[in-house]
């Protein structure tokens, strides 16, 4: 196979070639994006970020509660990830990527198959938190929705308050900053830099809403001032909410459950099937947790793969200070198959059984 640094207009073309790209793949997300190809047709896309720490090479695919790595034009072409896996070896000490089991299960079928034939593969079990939107916005107010989130996604419009899309994000900067500096401390943690810093939001802004085709930003207003928004992607049927943030003075003016209520009509209109909304572990944030089960959503696993290339990595795995949750010194089969049975649902089951376990 060859292999291609992709540009960004690149790597819209692949994405817009595959129907297994998924928002985690999209550009502002990684800072490394390649194309392995063959002569004959076909590819395999892989974005990451490239890091050094502690003296330590890595490929990450999963950070800021975003994962990342494989997609393909075609299901086939994954027995071809070995080859990738391989090419990254003498350059590095440790290569990550996340796959999501709950999305599609012939695509993580064919990825747990192609990289199954590796003795030293470890991972962890990430908690991403997902809505399916099936039937209809309807049906998800009337049976996903609990009665809290509905009376104060009512109160929010009793008050005047009104949710839509803004197409240039950049104008709104000065309420934008008042929302994010309104409390910088939240969920247990200080807010990061690039919620901050006036600089570095614009330079997000400008690189994420670069095209309204996948990048949409929601904002809720009250009196015509935004007092609440959130970044949403879309793409292949899948969304994905990201900074979903609420001015602390208006808190009590159920803007929150106003903004994700409308954001959910906005998925269903737009023909999405599924919405994620990161990764959130109900003992670190469960405030998070809370508000999303209230609007019905629920745990959606997903596997971090991690394979040391060097003593070095293994020893990083092991000393966990690269994630606290790796399952150490244990092979990727017998693993997989340990955390199917205890975690997932009986649906996860299917391919499980028939593709991992047979002789």
């Amino acid at each position: 196979m060859n292999v291609q640094l992709c540009d960004r207009f690149e790597w819209l073309s692949l994405i817009g070639r595959s129907k297994y790209a998924l928002p985690d793949h999209l550009w502002a997300e990684r800072n490394i994006h390649l194309k392995f190809f063959k002569r004959g047709g076909g590819f395999i896309a892989f974005n990451f970020n490239r890091k050094v720490s502690l003296g330590l090479r890595l490929i990450l695919s999963f950070g800021l509660r975003r994962s990342g790595g494989f997609f393909v034009d075609n299901l086939s072409n994954l027995n071809k990830i070995n080859y990738v896996i391989r090419s990254f070896r003498s350059a590095f000490d440790l290569f990550n990527f996340t796959f999501k089991l709950h999305y599609n299960v012939n695509l993580a079928s064919a990825i747990v198959k192609a990289i199954n034939k590796y003795s030293n593969i470890y991972f962890s079990v990430l908690h991403a938190r997902v809505l399916e939107l099936k039937g209809g916005y309807n049906y998800i107010w009337r049976r996903k929705f609990n009665k809290k989130a509905r009376n104060l996604a009512r109160k929010f419009r009793k008050l005047g308050g009104a949710v839509r899309s803004v197409c240039n994000p950049i104008k709104l900067i000065d309420d934008i900053m008042e929302c994010n500096l309104s409390n910088p401390f939240r969920q247990g943690r200080y807010l990061p830099q690039s919620y901050l810093d006036r600089a570095l939001v614009i330079k997000g802004l400008k690189s994420r809403f670069y095209n309204e085709r996948f990048h949409h930003f929601i904002g809720a207003f009250l009196d015509d001032k935004l007092v609440g928004y959130s970044y949403l992607s879309i793409l292949n049927g899948y969304g994905y909410i990201s900074r979903f943030l609420v001015h602390e003075n208006y808190k009590g003016y159920g803007v929150s459950e106003g903004l994700m209520a409308s954001i959910i009509k906005f998925l269903c209109d737009h023909g999405v099937e599924k919405v994620q909304y990161g990764y959130w572990d109900p003992k670190s944030a469960p405030g998070v947790d809370h508000f999303l089960k209230q609007h019905g959503f629920e745990d959606g696993p997903e596997l971090a793969v991690f394979i040391p290339f060097t003593t070095k990595g293994f020893s990083m795995l092991r000393s966990r200070m690269f994630l606290d949750n790796v399952y150490h010194n244990v092979p990727f089969r017998d693993g997989f198959k340990k955390i199917m049975s205890t975690l997932f649902k009986n649906k996860y089951h299917i391919f499980l059984n028939s593709l991992l376990f047979r002789s």
